[in-house]
C-alpha cells in the first residue's frame, strides 16, 4: 500500500473518526452482549468456559466431550415463559452453532472497529512509523482470520466431524488470536495514556460532569425514586402488571409518566444559572435564558435528557417486570439493561446531534412554515395518540389485559418518549412568540404537575375515596405523583431559599431527624378496642380436649385412624393470603360436594399457622368459616366468586400513599388525628370494610370471639396462630386466642399477656377494657 493512500486514509479516518467509530462500537457491542448470554447456557462441568472451553481443548476426546455435555439438557432450568403450558428443556447443542455462526458477524465488527482507531490514531501520531502501524493494521486482520478459521474448527466439532488434528489446529489458532488481540488493545491503551492524555482527559470530564450532576441533582433524584420501584422492587414490577389490568389504568400510569417528564424538563432549565438572580420568581413560568450561547444550548440538552429519562426508564421497567415473572417479550436475547442503555444511547445522540432541529429545518427549506408545522404536528399526535390507540384497538383487541400486552405498553412509551423529544426540539419553531406552547410553556406544566401533588395530598387525607372503584390500578399513578409532589416541593424550597438566603431543606431535615431521634411516640401504636366485658379464657390444651369430645362419636366410629390437621401458611403479601383463602375454601367445597363426606376440610383442622400474608389469609378463612357451616346446603359453592370479588378491590393504594405521604411527616413529630393515621391503621380498616362490602364479615370484631365455646360454632373453626418478631430483641411473638404455656413455647412473647398488662390497673368504675380486632392480630404478623 503506498504511503500517499495510507496517509489519506488514516486522515479520512481521523476526519470522520466519529461516524465510523460510534456505530460500529454499539453494534459490536450489541453482538459482544448476545454472545455473553449465549456463554450462560453453554458453561457446563466439561466447558466451565463456555465456548472457549472448546476452542482451547487441543484433543479429539476432550473437544467431544465438550460437545456431548450439551446436548444434555440443563437441569433446574427455570421455566422461559410460565404462561406456557409445557415448558421446552433448555439444550445448550441448540445454542452453540447460532453462537459460532454469530461470531463472524463479531469477528467482523471487532476488526473494522481495530482498524478504526488504530488508523485514526496514526493520523493523530505525524511523527509515528507508517510501516509500524502497516504492521499493526496486518495484525488485526490476522487475529480476525484466525478467529475466523478457528471457527471452522468448532462447526466440525459441534457436527460430529472433528479429529485430533483439527482440535489442535483450532486450538493454535484461538492462543494466537487472544494473544494478537491482547497486544493491539495494550498498544491502543499505551497509546491513549501516554501520547494522548487519556487518563487526565478522562478526569476532568469525570469532574465536569460530577458538578454537573450535583448541579441538577433534585431532578436527577427524582427521576431515579420515579423509576427505582418499579425497576429494582419486586411489589413495584407487581404494581406495574397491575395497572395494565385496565384501560383507566393505562391512561392514568401513562399520564403520570408524562406530566412528571414534561416537569423534569421544564423544572431542570431552572438550574441554568448557578445562583439566584434578584426579581426572578421562585417558580417561574417562563423558561429563563443565559448570555452564552453555548451554555444555554448545553442546559437544554441536559435538561431533554432528563426528560427523556423520565419516561425510558419506567418503559424499560416493563421488560424487567416481565423478565421477572418469565414472559417473552419482544428481542429478549437483550437484556432489559442492555435495552435500558440502547435506548438512552439512542437518545443521547439525537439529543447530541439536534437531528430533530435539523430535521424541521430541512422540512422548511423544501416546504413553507404552514405545511412543515402541519407535517410535524402530525407525527406528533401519529406517535403519542394515533399508534398507541390503534395498536389497542386492532391488534391486543380483548388481550389488552394480559402480561404479554405489557410489551405494546413498553412500544406505547417509546413512541412517547419520541415524540416528546421532537416536541421539545422544536418547540420555539412551532409556537415562536408568547404562546402557551411557546414561551409560556411553564404555566401548563407547573399546573398539570401542581394538579398531581394536590391528589396525591388529598389521596392521604381521605385514604377510602376510591374504595368503591374495582381494580389496583391505582397504586403507580398514586405511588408516581407522589414522587411528582416531593420533586415539586424541594424545587420550591430551594428555589425559596436561594431567594430568602435561607437553607430550608437543611433546617427542615435537621428538624425532623431531631424529632425523630428524641424517643419513642405513640404514632404507630397498635390500634385497640374497648370491651365492656373480657375475653373468654381457655388454655390450648383444655380446648384442644374440648375440640376432641366435641367429635368423639365421630373418632369412636372412624375406620382406621381419624385425621387430624395442623395448616402452616406462608407469607407472600395479597398473593399468600388469596391462594390460602382459595385453596382452604377449595379443600372445604370437595370434601362436603363431591367426596360425600358431611363435613368440610377444615373440620378436621385443629389450627392455622401463618405468618405474613399467610396470617391475613388464614385469619380471613377463620371469618369465613364463621359464617359459612358445614350443614348449610352450597355452603361453600360460591366461594371462587367470593374471594375472587374480595380481592379485585384496591387493598393498596391508600396504604401506599399514606407511607409515602402522611407517614413521613407525622411520624416525627407523633401526631395521631381521625384524618391523619398511620398507615397500619388505614390498612386494617380497609380489610375490614371490603371484608363487610364483599363477603359480609366482621373482621373488626375482637380477636378471641370467633372462638368463644358458647356459640354455635365453637371447635368448628381451626384456632389462628398468628406469629410475629419482635424487631429489638429477635424474639417470637405469636398472637392465638387461647391462654399458651412459656414451657411449650419458650422464648417467646405472647400478645394477650401484652393486653393483660394493659388491663393490670384498670379501674373497675371505667366500663371498658382494652383488646385488639381480629384485623389488627393478623397483621401483627
Amino acid at each position: 500500500m503506498p504511503a500517499a493512500f495510507q496517509h489519506r486514509l488514516y486522515s479520512f479516518l481521523q476526519r470522520y473518526f466519529h461516524h465510523f467509530f460510534w456505530p460500529v462500537l454499539v453494534a459490536t457491542v450489541g453482538v459482544m452482549l448476545l454472545e455473553l448470554k449465549d456463554q450462560t447456557v453453554l458453561r457446563t462441568d466439561a466447558a466451565p468456559y463456555g465456548i472457549v472451553s472448546l476452542e482451547l481443548g487441543r484433543s479429539y476426546a476432550k473437544d467431544m466431550g465438550i460437545v456431548q455435555s450439551w446436548k444434555d439438557s440443563i437441569p433446574d432450568t427455570e421455566p422461559q415463559d410460565f404462561c406456557a403450558l409445557q415448558q421446552r428443556a433448555v439444550f445448550p447443542y441448540d445454542t452453540a452453532r447460532p453462537d459460532v455462526l454469530l461470531d463472524y458477524l463479531f469477528i467482523f465488527l471487532y476488526t473494522s472497529l481495530l482498524v478504526i482507531v488504530l488508523g485514526a490514531l496514526q493520523a493523530g501520531n505525524p511523527q509515528g512509523s507508517t510501516g509500524f502501524t502497516h504492521v499493526l493494521l496486518t495484525l488485526a486482520l490476522i487475529a480476525g482470520g484466525c478467529d475466523a478459521l478457528e471457527n471452522l474448527g468448532l462447526l466440525d466439532f459441534i457436527a460430529g466431524k472433528g479429529s485430533d488434528w483439527i482440535a489442535l489446529r483450532t486450538s493454535i489458532f484461538a492462543i494466537t488470536k487472544i494473544v494478537l488481540l491482547i497486544l493491539l488493545n495494550g498498544y491502543i491503551l499505551f497509546v491513549l495514556i501516554f501520547r494522548h492524555s487519556a487518563l487526565q482527559w478522562l478526569s476532568g470530564y469525570i469532574r465536569r460532569k460530577v458538578v454537573m450532576l450535583f448541579r441538577y441533582r433534585v431532578i436527577l433524584l427524582g427521576v431515579v425514586f420515579f423509576s427505582a420501584p418499579i425497576w429494582v422492587m419486586d411489589q413495584g414490577q407487581d404494581l406495574l402488571i397491575n395497572s395494565n389490568s385496565g384501560d383507566p389504568g393505562i391512561v392514568l400510569f401513562v399520564g403520570v409518566v408524562l406530566i412528571a417528564a414534561l416537569m423534569n424538563w421544564y423544572l431542570a432549565k431552572l438550574f441554568f444559572s448557578r445562583g439566584y438572580r434578584e426579581g426572578d420568581p421562585i417558580l417561574p413560568l417562563t423558561p429563563p435564558t443565559l448570555s452564552d450561547a453555548k451554555a444555554l444550548y448545553a442546559g437544554k440538552q441536559v435538561s431533554r435528557f432528563l426528560g427523556i429519562c423520565t419516561i425510558i426508564v419506567p418503559a424499560v421497567a416493563i421488560l424487567n417486570a416481565l423478565k421477572a415473572i418469565r414472559m417473552h417479550y419482544w428481542l429478549d436475547r437483550f437484556d432489559p439493561g442492555t435495552w435500558l442503555v440502547g435506548l438512552l444511547a439512542f437518545f443521547f445522540v439525537l439529543i447530541r446531534y439536534d437531528l430533530a432541529c435539523k430535521a424541521y429545518t430541512y422540512i422548511l427549506d423544501r416546504w413553507k412554515e404552514k405545511k412543515a408545522r402541519l407535517l410535524t404536528e402530525s407525527v406528533l399526535i401519529l406517535l403519542a395518540l394515533v399508534l398507541p390507540l390503534l395498536i389497542r384497538m386492532a391488534v391486543l383487541g380483548d388481550d389488552h389485559r394480559s402480561p404479554y400486552s405489557l410489551n405494546f405498553l413498553f412500544l406505547h412509551l417509546v413512541l412517547l418518549a419520541l415524540a416528546f423529544y421532537i416536541f421539545v426540539s422544536v418547540r420555539e419553531n412551532l409556537y415562536p412568540g408568547n404562546k402557551w406552547l411557546g414561551s409560556r410553556i411553564g404555566g401548563p406544566i407547573i399546573l398539570a404537575a401542581t394538579a398531581l401533588a394536590i391528589g396525591f395530598l388529598l389521596y392521604n387525607i381521605f385514604p377510602f375515596a376510591t374504595r368503591s372503584w374495582s381494580g389496583c390500578y391505582l397504586s403507580l399513578p398514586v405511588l408516581l405523583s407522589g414522587i411528582v409532589f416531593y420533586t415539586l416541593a424541594i424545587v420550591l424550597l430551594l428555589r425559596l431559599g436561594l431567594a430568602k438566603g435561607i437553607n430550608f431543606l437543611l433546617f427542615i431535615a435537621v428538624i425532623g431527624v431531631a424529632l425523630a431521634i428524641k424517643g419513642n411516640n405513640h404514632y404507630h401504636d397498635v390500634k385497640r378496642m374497648a370491651l365492656k366485658q373480657a375475653p373468654q379464657r381457655v388454655g390450648l390444651c383444655a380446648y384442644f380436649r374440648g375440640w376432641l369430645l366435641q367429635r368423639e362419636k365421630d373418632i369412636d366410629s372412624a375406620k382406621g385412624e381419624y385425621p387430624i390437621f395442623l395448616v402452616n401458611s406462608y407469607g407472600g403479601g395479597i398473593r399468600a393470603a388469596a391462594y390460602t383463602n382459595m385453596v382452604l375454601s377449595y379443600l372445604d367445597d370437595t370434601l362436603i360436594r363431591q367426596g360425600g363426606y358431611s363435613k368440610g376440610f377444615e373440620h378436621y383442622v385443629f389450627s392455622i399457622s401463618g405468618a405474613s400474608g399467610g396470617s391475613i389469609g388464614a385469619a380471613v378463612q377463620c371469618a369465613y368459616r364463621a359464617t359459612h357451616y358445614d350443614t348449610a346446603a352450597g355452603a361453600y359453592r360460591n366461594y371462587q366468586h367470593d374471594f375472587e370479588t374480595f380481592y379485585q378491590h384496591d387493598f393498596l393504594t391508600p396504604v401506599l400513599s399514606n407511607m409515602l405521604g402522611s407517614d413521613v411527616w407525622a411520624s416525627p413529630i407523633g401526631i395521631r388525628l381521625p384524618f391523619w393515621r398511620d398507615r397500619s391503621a388505614i390498612q386494617e380498616d380497609l380489610w375490614a370494610k371490603y371484608a363487610r362490602d364483599s363477603l359480609q364479615l366482621s373482621l373488626d370484631s375482637e380477636f378471641n370471639s370467633l372462638w368463644d365455646t358458647t356459640k354455635l360454632s365453637r371447635y368448628e373453626i381451626p384456632l389462628l396462630f398468628s406469629n410475629t418478631l419482635n424487631v429489638d430483641d429477635g424474639r417470637k411473638g405469636i398472637c392465638a386466642p387461647v391462654d399458651l404455656d412459656h414451657r411449650d413455647f419458650p422464648a417467646s412473647i405472647f400478645i394477650r399477656e401484652r393486653i393483660d398488662d394493659l388491663n393490670a390497673h384498670h379501674d373497675p368504675r371505667e366500663d371498658s377494657l382494652q383488646s385488639i380486632s381480629l384485623i389488627t392480630g393478623a397483621f401483627l404478623s
